[in-house]
């Protein structure tokens, strides 16, 4: 004789990306439901995996709080978040091109800031873009990782072109 399975053995667990599909209130209407559950949902993760960055909540809040010691608010930590990752990026962007000497293509960056559309290649040209490539780079690239630790970057070597006199950084 077979036993029943129990209820908790029958129900299943939907993945979140599938939670799209049950916040439809009829097939084919969409509903904006999932929509602002997904970004809530983002949001709070994006203040989790920063609130991991520091050691404990003391050093956290001394983080976000203002000059009298109140707690920032969920939005003005958001805000803040925000803030932080445009100077990263900005940094980021500027750290690489400064690498380079201003020359995304340059021979030792083996074509990271590259890209292919529509079969043509192209070199990236928004900090958002280089800033994540040149993180990868970072990470996977020592010989570049442990320059920009000793501040050793490329060397510049000039060249005369006719009566100007133009770095060459290759």
């Amino acid at each position: 004789m077979t036993r029943p399975k129990s209820q908790s053995h029958q129900q299943s667990i939907s993945p979140i990306k599938h939670w799209g599909e049950f916040y439809k209130r009829a097939k084919g209407i969409k509903s904006t439901a999932w929509d602002a559950l997904r970004v809530e949902w983002g949001n709070w993760k994006f203040i989790a995996e920063e609130r991991q960055k520091y050691l404990d909540n003391d050093s956290f809040w001394e983080a976000f709080s203002d000059g009298n010691g109140r707690k920032f608010s969920y939005q003005q930590i958001l805000n803040r978040l925000a803030e932080y990752q445009i100077s990263a990026v900005a940094q980021d962007a500027n750290d690489a091109r400064t690498f380079f000497h201003g020359n995304l293509n340059h021979p030792m960056a083996r074509r990271a800031f590259c890209y292919t559309k529509a079969g043509k290649t192209y070199l990236s040209s928004k900090d958002d873009a280089i800033a994540r490539k040149w993180r990868e780079l970072l990470a996977t690239r020592p010989d570049i990782g442990n320059n920009v630790q000793t501040k050793s970057f490329l060397p510049i070597h000039f060249l005369r072109v006719g009566d100007h006199v133009t770095p060459n950084t290759q």
